[in-house]
């Protein structure tokens, strides 16, 4: 027994003098829960996604970089769906918001219009909260019964006018796993009924047929 008390000892001293800050962490809540890494969760459980961090990695110099929290949804192959993200600019900024640890910001909260995120693609429907992002998926890509979330912290130095030099992640990306299987089920049932209730109507000519609406186009960068 001794032997395990000294290791342990040991253990703790190398970590205290080699600076290994055991807590430095992103953190996810899902309806007030903490959850872990690559935990999984079913899309319609959501009703609220918070992210915090805690001690993150202190570099010497922010200059005039920036720091951006970002959320990428992406496909089981890779492929993003899409992106939430903030950005803080400017050395005291940077530092003033890197100090708040353990503050949780709200990605998404059921009937609540979240205005911390911004959204990629912004000339979305600002509708598209999070889940119904998740759900529309669903509907595009029946096969894809999971989506990832992963969640990053980093800084980049600038490098030039609206340049930036490569990412330096502050703390290890975190990641949750969707289960999208039944919005899946859903959207091919209403897909079904969509088809049974147009096979039973009569055909329409050109002219009985509404004027096509004029798709958005995206907003240039």
């Amino acid at each position: 027994m001794k032997w395990k008390l000294y290791l342990k000892t040991n253990i703790v001293f190398f970590l205290l003098f080699t600076g290994v800050n055991v807590t430095a962490q992103l953190k996810i809540k899902v309806n007030g829960n903490l959850v872990d890494d690559n935990t999984t969760i079913k899309c319609e459980e959501i009703r609220k996604f918070e992210i915090a961090f805690d001690n993150p990695k202190v570099l010497k110099d922010y200059g005039q970089g920036k720091v951006v929290m970002l959320v990428s949804l992406t496909r089981t192959k890779g492929e993003t769906i899409e992106e939430y993200y903030f950005v803080k600019n400017g050395m005291n900024a940077i530092e003033a918001f890197l100090g708040d640890v353990n503050v949780y910001y709200t990605l998404y909260e059921q009937g609540i219009k979240q205005r911390t995120f911004k959204i990629q693609n912004d000339w979305w429907d600002e509708a598209n909260t999070l889940v119904k992002t998740i759900k529309t998926e669903a509907e595009r890509h029946p096969k894809g019964k999971r989506v990832t979330i992963k969640t990053s912290l980093y800084f980049k130095d600038r490098i030039g006018y609206e340049k930036y030099g490569d990412a330096v992640d502050l703390l290890k990306p975190i990641i949750v796993n969707i289960d999208n299987a039944a919005n899946i089920n859903t959207s091919a049932n209403e897909t079904k009924a969509d088809e049974k209730q147009t096979s039973s109507q009569p055909e329409q000519n050109d002219s009985q047929l509404p004027a096509k609406a004029e798709e958005k186009s995206p907003a240039k960068n």
